[in-house]
């Protein structure tokens, strides 16, 4: 191998390049999910994956600028393919340490500090509704007809049992 490969300044775009190319764009689309568009309930994790996508999204895009600039024809050094896919490895080990150590300490640690609801004691009115046929009114205990009409008037029945 030529010492002088990583200095000397080439235009060819070949099959490595591409892949180079395509691997950042498809870096930096998953960056920009996890930082802007995911959506997530758990407060922690969203946290971890913004961080994530934050830092893919610019190394992605870090690798989409060095990429089309080799693209464009204009003289550069394999150097800086080498730098950026570095930096793309590092992206990955963080991510990676991050999924797999981090978060689940993270995770672990909101589950403890969130207070323990017991399950809770059933009120007697649920009690006796539950105990109570359906065709028996709440309010003074004389049994109801059934509803045998439209869905409406069966919805509306129940909607008078229920208070």
């Amino acid at each position: 191998m030529d010492p002088t490969y990583f200095t000397t300044a080439t235009t060819g775009f070949g099959p490595a390049e591409w892949v180079f190319f395509i691997a950042s764009i498809a870096v930096a689309l998953g960056g920009i999910y996890l930082a802007f568009l995911l959506a997530d309930t758990n407060a922690v994790r969203l946290q971890a994956l913004r961080q994530i996508g934050y830092a893919m999204s610019i190394g992605g895009v870090l690798g989409v600028i060095v990429g089309g600039v080799k693209l464009s024809g204009l003289a550069l050094a394999p150097l800086w393919l080498t730098f950026v896919t570095l930096i793309l490895l590092i992206i990955a080990v963080y991510a990676l340490y991050v999924l797999i150590s981090v978060l689940p300490q993270r995770l672990a640690a909101q589950v403890q500090s969130r207070p323990r609801n017991a399950a809770r004691p059933v009120t007697a009115q649920r009690a006796t509704a539950a105990q109570r046929p359906a065709n028996v009114s709440p309010s003074n205990g004389v049994e109801r007809p059934q509803v045998i009409g439209s869905r409406r008037e069966s919805r509306r029945d129940r909607k008078r049992r229920s208070k």
